[in-house]
């Protein structure tokens, strides 16, 4: 029989299943929704076992030890006390990416990775005449393509980076370059962390106030790029959105997601409406701007973006059919 020992010769009292059903009584005691997949969640990473062999009959009646009983129990305490699942195990999941993240850091939702997608579509809809070759071309970390001594490769300003989720996912998946601003030491840091996990060398962070790009004469460089206001070819962010006196009711959003991460005034929209000035500056002609909101700030967001100069406001729904981001572009030459 499959045993889940520490090398210790202990085959454990209890048996998976018996373990897997005493604790997802108890985190949904703790009114917990996810009870059995948050469980199973935890299982898994502490045995190294993907979901789908957890369920099979052999593995769930197999025993375990002491010692890993103890690491599954601690876990599942922890989460019962509503911290975030990822906050427990350490990681969350985003795109073709596992992330590290912890107190201090936002953590990476769903509907993010589709607001990413929006702005890859809007990278590779790009003028070729314009730089805009956004496929990869197998040249390495760096892969800067040259024409005439200018770069080819788009260039990309994502704002609010917290883990790094947004940047990492389109530096991994296109040939951008991406800058990305952080104003949060503890977030930064994280950030850090999961650029040096995938280290494309595509990817600059700048621990800075996003309002320094009001006045910044150009970028830190990288891959033979240095941009200056005007040249970038898609400015993305999931910004803070929600309104001041907006308290979100779930535990795991309340207590554990930083508020700099989550709140922008009375409307929801102060730093949006600093990012509309910042993507009109920075953009190049025909360049495209994707902006996270909530379902109901959809006519406002556009409105700020018009007001800053863009054209063509859209609000985008996602796969639930909520209007969760809008697009704009800077006019062309």
């Amino acid at each position: 029989m499959q045993t889940f020992n520490a090398d210790n010769g202990d085959d454990g009292a209890v048996t998976l299943k018996q373990l897997r059903a005493q604790l997802i009584s108890s985190l949904t005691d703790a009114g917990i929704e996810t009870a059995e997949a948050d469980t199973e969640w935890i299982i898994c990473e502490v045995l190294s076992l993907s979901r789908g062999a957890l369920r099979l009959p052999t593995t769930l009646e197999a025993p375990v030890s002491a010692i890993f009983e103890g690491r599954i129990r601690a876990h599942a305490a922890d989460r019962a006390t509503r911290k975030p699942l990822q906050y427990v195990l350490g990681s969350a999941p985003f795109r073709n990416l596992e992330l590290s993240v912890g107190e201090g850091v936002f953590i990476p939702r769903p509907e993010t990775e589709w607001v990413t997608q929006l702005g890859i579509d809007a990278l590779c809809r790009r003028d070729p005449l314009r730089n805009s070759i956004s496929q990869p071309t197998g040249q390495g970390a760096h892969g800067l393509r040259q024409q005439e001594g200018q770069p080819l490769d788009p260039l990309v300003l994502e704002l609010c980076t917290g883990s790094g989720a947004i940047a990492l996912a389109i530096a991994t998946e296109t040939d951008s370059l991406v800058w990305t601003y952080e104003k949060s030491v503890a977030a930064a840091r994280w950030a850090a962390k999961n650029i040096a996990k995938y280290p494309t060398g595509r990817v600059q962070l700048v621990r800075e106030d996003i309002a320094q790009l009001l006045h910044t004469p150009q970028l830190p460089a990288l891959g033979g790029a240095q941009p200056q206001p005007g040249s970038i070819d898609l400015v993305i962010t999931n910004p803070p959105y929600v309104p001041s006196g907006e308290i979100p009711e779930q535990p795991e959003v309340r207590d554990y997601d930083p508020e700099m991460a989550l709140y922008s005034g009375a409307d929801g929209l102060d730093l949006i409406r600093t990012i509309a000035v910042i993507a009109e500056r920075w953009l190049r002609p025909g360049g495209a701007v994707v902006i996270e909101h909530t379902e109901q700030q959809g006519s406002r967001v556009r409105e700020i973006l018009q007001q800053a100069g863009l054209m063509d406001p859209h609000t985008h729904r996602d796969l639930t059919n909520r209007e969760r981001a809008s697009t704009a572009h800077k006019p062309a030459d």
